[in-house]
């Protein structure tokens, strides 16, 4: 089911580039959201030695620091190798922001008109200037980030729903 989770994930928030090394999606996205700039550790190679770990980590390293960007891994119950948490610990590396998945069956919601009427929910089936610049206020995005949202959002082919969340008149989340 994790990577089930996770492969959702990675599609709903896509990069402008993603490349497979050695196993590893390396991902890259003008250094917009660390979700879309860093490394997800999901596929095993054939090389899955403590050597081999040890270079991959470099060659990530020299890949990142190559493209003017920080160098973060994404860290999942099924990285691979099982050790590499231990090994980026030993390196120097902290856990920064750790991220929780949660599932709700959806079935479980609460009704329409079940919720006090504390907010005013918009939900859109296609990306508009209006969503956007909503995002960018609640997130203060700069305008080269706020392109580059745009440009992930509007590269992805998936099935997408952009939803704006405003608590008395005020934008809160998108």
């Amino acid at each position: 089911m994790y990577r089930k989770i996770e492969e959702l994930t990675l599609n709903g928030w896509p990069a402008l580039q993603t490349l497979v090394m050695d196993g590893w999606l390396l991902r890259t996205a003008d250094g917009y959201t660390k979700r879309s700039n860093s490394v997800s550790p999901i596929y095993s190679c054939d090389g899955d030695s403590l050597a081999a770990a040890w270079k991959r980590i470099r060659d990530v390293e020299h890949f990142y620091t190559s493209a003017g960007l920080d160098v973060i891994f994404k860290i999942t119950p099924f990285a691979q190798p099982d050790i590499l948490d231990s090994l980026l610990e030993q390196d120097g590396y902290e856990k920064v922001e750790p991220s929780s998945v949660m599932l709700l069956d959806l079935e479980k919601l609460p009704k329409p008109g079940s919720l006090p009427a504390l907010a005013d929910i918009r939900i859109e089936e296609t990306v508009t200037d209006r969503w956007l610049q909503t995002l960018a206020h609640v997130s203060s995005l700069s305008a080269a980030a706020l392109q580059t949202a745009r440009s992930l959002i509007e590269g992805s082919k998936l099935l997408q729903g952009f939803l704006a969340l405003s608590v008395q008149g005020r934008p809160a989340a998108c």
